[in-house]
């Protein structure tokens, strides 16, 4: 259940921590910290983020 509950704050927030509710953030690193395989559900949350962020900004339509 609690990593179900880390993928979807994964999911919701991204990969950097420092985006999360702080009391988000102490979970996801306890977390991890108990079970360090869980890491790799904030490097698919990178992946996705650095996918995200190399997207090209969608020009303004004219009015």
């Amino acid at each position: 259940m609690k990593a179900q509950r880390l993928h979807a704050l994964a999911e919701a927030y991204g990969a950097d921590l420092r985006r999360w509710p702080a009391s988000e953030r102490a979970f996801a690193e306890s977390l991890i910290a108990a079970d360090p395989s869980l890491k790799a559900v904030l490097d698919e949350a990178a992946a996705l983020d650095a996918l995200l962020d190399a997207a090209p900004a969608p020009a303004p339509r004219p009015s």
